[in-house]
């Protein structure tokens, strides 16, 4: 077994009756402990006498006396004397591992900040100490290379600017030679056309002269118009060489300016850099500086703890020879209660095997209790019951298997009436889980091992949520590995439209649920659902609290059919059907009575599965309000019988 039900025994003592039994040594008649113990009352008048300047040699006398007899009774066994002697050792004892556990803790703290605080502040102060040279070194190794690539970044915008003004004046130069060297050009043109021009004028016209004269306005004209072409092809030439000369300019300024833009760049990290370096250069002067305060503060305190440690060391050394005595007797105590801890090992053992027969027995006497029931042939009737829902004209007898009630008759007279059951069940012990794995699980197993189909009828004055639920973690955990099943669940009634209940409300809205009563079940025109995986292929709205319906029972119906064959005369019909109103309550009691002819469809289905399947009705009782209509249903149950396993016509 691994859950023992014997509590396993503590080597540390956990009340202070539990403490290991001393040897006291003899004790002689001037031990002053015990005189202290056994005459603690006495000690306490003496000192109340002497503050009030009371004292006399009579009373000392008296005193003294007093003190032999205590000592006596202690030596001769009263009772009083020797459990004010315990409780002194007690508290001696727990005085004692008191100190020694504060002893060993102050040991330990100042070991540690011997050993292992002041190296490690000591070492980190070094570090921060190495670190901070090492950063003010690299510091002023930094800002000389500043300085250095400042005076270069100087030099080349110098150097740049020689260029760019030699550039421009070199080319400006060139351009002013053209342009006077095209101006005398012009300027000789413009002479040599003018003195011709004179040279004409003052010649005499003549036919042959005046035809020159127009030929050579004529050429004029032509040279002139030549002249303004060669002038815009020049402005021409002239904007192209600009542009050219402006974008190689550009290209040139850019080159140029490149290698000055990524120093001006570097030297703004640098600068960044070098503040970040000071920042954290105070951050580590800060921190060192806090460190030597708290090497200061830590140094206070080890000369604190130095002192406490002498001051506790002289109050020990009285303390560590009624140690070392306890420890012995502590010792011959351990060896002791080992011994007794084997005992109680080997008693657990043994108390473990008769467990599990136990259990196996339980198991052997429910399938034995199942097997008579069976053997009765009556319809089984399980009462869930608590005590303190029952009114007190109720009496419970768990082992007759009864319920007694005390009424009144007519003439205001006693009736004693009883209630029998095939099982009473507590349900604050069992809850709807263990209900159905300890007590119905053996009748459930038998009717799928014999192919019988069978059913469970919960009976109530409200829905039983609990037990629909514990039904699912029943069935299908346990069922699926051997079983197909497959699952319908509806609401039949005869004052309201029936309900699928595996549907949701919208598409319930216009169907009606059909239903066909075959020779070996009862057929229903509702949705079914085939369970492969267990709970998780139910509907969401399966486990939802449901309103409760006027009037009507709710069938759940599975269907197992074992997994190594296929014949249909293997398929076993299960039924769940929840009654929780009084007119079907009415009405099972009317399906229930001896030569009612009632043949409502609810009486008709009941009859069907009282007929047909073999039957196991569970009341829940858990309701004070109505429960004599429920005992007396049961009663009428209790006395049919289950019908006899018919054989399955060959399809």
């Amino acid at each position: 077994m691994s859950n023992s039900k014997i509590p396993s025994l503590s080597s540390t003592p956990s009340a202070p009756n539990s403490y290991p039994r001393l040897k006291r040594a003899r004790l002689s008649l001037g031990n002053s402990m015990l005189h202290d113990v056994t005459n603690n009352v006495n000690n306490r008048l003496v000192s109340r006498r002497s503050l009030a300047g009371n004292i006399s040699t009579a009373t000392t006398t008296s005193s003294s006396s007093q003190s032999m007899r205590l000592m006596n009774k202690y030596l001769f066994g009263d009772a009083n004397v020797i459990e004010e002697v315990k409780k002194r050792e007690r508290k001696i004892l727990k005085d004692i591992n008191r100190f020694i556990n504060a002893i060993a803790e102050i040991e330990k703290e100042t070991v540690q900040i011997k050993e292992r605080q002041l190296p490690d502040i000591q070492y980190q102060i070094s570090k921060k100490k190495t670190m901070c040279n090492e950063l003010e070194k690299e510091i002023l190794q930094l800002t000389s290379q500043l300085d250095l690539k400042e005076g270069e970044c100087e030099l080349q915008r110098k150097n740049e600017e020689l260029s760019i003004s030699n550039l421009q004046f070199k080319y400006s130069v060139e351009v002013q030679e053209l342009e006077n060297e095209l101006e005398e050009k012009l300027n000789k043109e413009k002479l040599n056309w003018e003195r011709q021009v004179l040279e004409l004028e003052n010649m005499e016209p003549s036919e042959k002269i005046a035809q020159e004269i127009k030929d050579l306005k004529d050429e004029l004209v032509q040279v002139n118009a030549e002249w303004k072409k060669v002038q815009l092809d020049n402005e021409t030439q002239r904007k192209k060489y600009e542009s050219k000369l402006a974008e190689e300019f550009v290209t040139f300024k850019k080159q140029k300016e490149e290698p000055m833009i990524s120093l001006l760049k570097e030297q703004k990290e640098l600068e960044a850099k070098k503040e970040n370096l000071k920042k954290e250069n105070e951050n580590l002067e800060d921190e060192i500086n806090n460190k030597v305060q708290m090497c200061i503060d830590i140094e206070k305190e080890i000369e604190s703890l130095n002192q406490n440690f002498a001051s506790l060391e002289n109050k020990l050394s009285p303390l560590n020879n009624d140690y070392e005595k306890v420890s012995k007797e502590f010792e011959t105590a351990e060896k002791n209660l080992k011994s007794v801890q084997a005992k109680a090992l080997e008693k657990e053992i043994l108390y473990n095997e008769e467990f599990d027969k136990m259990e196996q027995e339980q198991i052997r006497r429910r399938k034995l209790e199942n097997s008579i029931d069976e053997l009765k042939g009556s319809i089984r009737c399980f009462a869930y019951l608590s005590e303190s829902t029952l009114t007190e004209s109720y009496k419970i007898d768990y082992s007759k298997k009864t319920i007694e009630s005390v009424d009144l008759d007519s003439k205001n007279n006693a009736v004693a009436k009883s209630y029998s059951f095939t099982r009473l069940i507590p349900s604050t012990l069992l809850s709807e889980d263990d209900l159905l794995f300890q007590e119905y699980q053996c009748y459930h197993d038998m009717c799928l091992e014999n192919k019988s189909n069978f059913n469970l009828i919960s009976v109530g004055t409200f829905p039983w949520a609990n037990l629909v639920t514990a039904l699912t973690k029943f069935l299908f955990p346990k069922y699926l590995h051997d079983y197909n099943i497959s699952l319908q669940h509806v609401f039949l009634s005869e004052d309201v439209p029936s309900q699928d209940l595996l549907l949701s409300s919208s598409d319930n809205s216009d169907n009606e649920i059909k239903l066909k009563i075959e020779e070996d079940s009862i057929e229903l025109d509702s949705r079914i659902i085939n369970i492969t995986s267990g709970v998780e292929d139910l509907p969401s709205t399966f486990f939802e609290k449901r309103v409760q319906l006027p009037s009507g029972i709710t069938i759940l119906k599975l269907t197992f059919t074992p997994k190594n064959t296929d014949l249909d005369e293997n398929i076993v019909n299960y039924y769940f059907v929840e009654i929780y109103d009084g007119n079907t309550i009415s009405t099972l009691n009317k399906a229930v009575t001896y030569g009612e002819s009632e043949k409502t469809p609810i009486t008709l289905i009941l009859k069907k599965l009282l007929s047909d399947t073999k039957s196991c009705f569970v009341f829940n009782l858990n309701d004070t309000t109505n429960n004599n209509k429920l005992l007396d249903v049961s009663q009428k149950i209790m006395k049919l019988k289950n019908p006899k396993k018919k054989r399955k016509a060959q399809q």
